[in-house]
């Protein structure tokens, strides 16, 4: 970063004595301009690099100004493309620099570019209008336009501001008309009321604009919400009343479905043994589970252990699922303690579930310390 600052304060004693050389010029004013407009550039040198931009617009000639105005507005389109609570202030300093910019050029130079400009906006604006896409309205909700409509209101409001003005002796050459007459001062009047007007309302409505956008996403995460609550009201009726039962658009009953549970859930074994039983995770009604192995078959009594490894997916946790009763057997038998806990069997999570609370809550759940 202190090279570049030393290189552009180097090249600003140089710059009367390169103006012959156009070509240099316009690569040296692109330069500039990306370092001017660059984000991650320091204050300092973006503060050097501007005062090369500004000793150019006074020295060069109107051919040089004018290709340096429409770099500079290119440049400070460019570096607002995302706008943060980071960059912002990086940003104000290139709008405020522009603005000084666009003061010192010969008045028709400032005028022809400044109208060029605006007027591509207003087009822009028009369109969004006039245009039904669904999309039309981002060449206009985005932060480059709202930058540039912010831009060219500190142009006008500095440049022509009447104390201004008044100090001068004269209107600024920026305003749309220099005729003096009344008509055509309270016409200029009523055009900048609205062009003030419509600029608030262009920012209220990329406000509303992005508050709908916000809006959109809440209600597709409502919406997700409410189908899997509704998915789970209607399984758990159903598995409450036992309403499985064919479709008549399809008579032939899916193997593994809730209603083909026909295994045997043997309570009062001294230990935990699976006989023949596949391990198949269960899916929505009407369709078919997924069966992960076809017959699975041990035993393993008190003092007895066993490790069941492999990789993802082929049924290590389905095998506790379905002997702690959260999947149902299908086939075969499964055999386990009457109880749970103390004398029984007991089931431990992959992951440690707490319940909100204090230490006490975590040691008496499932009991409160109300019923204890």
């Amino acid at each position: 970063m202190a090279t570049v600052k030393i290189t552009l304060t180097s090249l600003t004693a140089l710059l009367p004595y390169l103006l012959t050389f156009k070509k240099i010029i316009r690569e040296i004013i692109k330069t500039v301009v990306e370092i001017w407009a660059e984000n991650s550039q320091t204050e300092a040198t973006r503060i050097s690099a501007f005062l090369v931009l500004r000793r150019l617009v006074v020295i060069a000639d109107p051919s040089i100004r004018e290709n340096l105005l429409r770099s500079t507005y290119q440049g400070l389109i460019k570096g607002s493309r995302t706008t943060t609570i980071h960059n912002i202030s990086g940003i104000n300093l290139m709008k405020n620099s522009s603005v000084e910019l666009w003061g010192l050029v010969d008045p028709s130079v400032a005028y022809t570019s400044g109208f060029t400009f605006i007027r591509q906006l207003a087009i822009h604006l028009r369109a969004a209008l006039k245009n039904n896409a669904n999309d039309s309205y981002k060449t206009i909700y985005n932060w480059q336009y709202v930058h540039s409509l912010d831009f060219w209101s500190r142009v006008l409001s500095t440049h022509c501001e009447s104390l201004r003005e008044a100090t001068l002796g004269a209107e600024s050459p920026l305003r749309p008309s220099t005729s003096t007459s009344s008509s055509t001062t309270s016409t200029e009047r009523t055009r900048m009321q609205s062009f003030i007007t419509n600029k608030r309302l262009m920012l209220s409505l990329a406000d509303a604009g992005g508050r709908m956008m916000y809006s959109l996403k809440d209600l597709a995460e409502l919406a997700g919400s409410t189908s899997r609550i509704y998915t789970l009201i209607s399984t758990l009726h159903r598995v409450h009343a036992s309403a499985y039962h064919h479709s008549p658009s399809n008579p032939v009953l899916e193997p593994f479905t809730l209603a083909d549970v026909q295994g045997t859930v043997a309570p009062g074994f001294d230990g935990v043994r699976l006989e023949s039983v596949p391990i198949v995770a269960p899916a929505l009604w009407p369709q078919g589970g997924n069966e992960l192995i076809e017959e699975l078959s041990f035993t393993v009594r008190p003092g007895e252990h066993l490790l069941i490894t492999g990789p993802n997916g082929v049924g290590k946790s389905a095998v506790a699922r379905i002997v702690a009763g959260l999947w149902p057997t299908y086939r075969g038998l499964v055999s386990r303690p009457r109880t749970t806990g103390t004398d029984g069997v007991m089931f431990l999570p992959q992951r440690v579930y707490l319940s909100t609370g204090t230490l006490r809550d975590q040691v008496i759940y499932p009991h409160t310390p109300k019923s204890t």
